[in-house]
């Protein structure tokens, strides 16, 4: 269990898409340094089953007590033909640590196109 819920929704239609996530403090957090980072990744193959198409730019965001939450919206291109199934990853990345590698929670919504998901 982490100390932090994401959920999301988004969408892809058209060559775009949008992902809100929220982030939410369901007990402390003792660092005080986090941003959201977010993906999409490609169902390309058996032997490539998840490949990173796109990145989008980090959000700082400042979270610890219980009950504190944030929103954030990132929107992304497709300027490719997709040959699988999209996904969006959702974490949020601990940057207080020397590494910058500490993922609090991870929350991955399917976004076939033009259908809206809840994660």
């Amino acid at each position: 269990s982490t100390p932090v819920t994401i959920t999301s929704n988004g969408f892809v239609a058209e060559g775009v898409g949008t992902i809100t996530a929220k982030f939410k403090v369901d007990a402390s957090v003792s660092y005080t340094h986090m941003q959201a980072q977010f993906g999409v990744i490609e169902e390309v193959s058996p032997t490539y089953p998840w490949t990173a198409r796109e990145v989008a730019a980090p959000e700082p965001i400042s979270l610890s007590a219980a009950g504190d939450s944030v929103v954030v919206t990132r929107s992304f291109t497709i300027d490719w033909t997709p040959a699988g199934d999209l996904q969006v990853v959702v974490f949020l990345e601990n940057t207080s640590t020397a590494l910058d590698t500490v993922t609090v929670s991870v929350a991955q919504d399917e976004l076939p196109d033009g259908v809206s998901s809840t994660g």
